[in-house]
């Protein structure tokens, strides 16, 4: 079974947690995942901005940040931990919605595009760019269309 742990930093609680960690895990399960441990951050701008500088040096905000535990110590299974610990994603809820009305798409909607960015990053993809053709983002797209039977669920999470 998946495990998705949700942690807040520098933003109020959102109410629509579980439902989003529950859209999480259901994600994971369709991508192929199992036993999966990923960490999710919700942050602001001003915390995923010190974020960004301190590990890519871009002095700025951003979207999603993705850290994969294979880059550092590998956490390996076995009886006392049969989960693998994919690593921790982070996403600002500022940039969620700036994006969110940049490309006229719904809320809830980015949010979880961004959490299966984290975790194509966490699997290993890279791209070079957001271009529609890059190999990650179609992948990406692919995994979001079937999030088309959840959209009744997806609505609970409200900003």
């Amino acid at each position: 079974m998946n495990s998705v742990v949700i942690d807040i930093r520098g933003i109020p609680q959102p109410p629509w947690l579980e439902t989003f960690r529950a859209l999480c895990e259901k994600l994971l399960e369709r991508s192929g995942k199992s036993d999966w441990e990923v960490s999710v951050l919700l942050c602001g701008d001003p915390e995923i901005q010190a974020l960004n500088r301190d590990f890519r040096g871009k002095d700025r905000p951003t979207d999603v940040l993705s850290f994969a535990q294979e880059e550092g110590e590998q956490v390996p299974r076995g009886e006392e931990n049969d989960l693998f610990i994919a690593g921790g994603i982070v996403i600002s809820l500022d940039t969620v919605r700036s994006h969110a009305a940049e490309y006229a798409v719904p809320v809830e909607e980015e949010l979880l595009r961004l959490f299966v960015h984290g975790l194509m990053h966490l699997e290993g993809f890279n791209h070079e760019t957001n271009d529609n053709e890059e190999p990650m983002i179609i992948a990406q797209e692919k995994l979001m269309e079937t999030l088309e039977v959840d959209r009744k669920t997806m609505k609970e999470i409200v900003f």
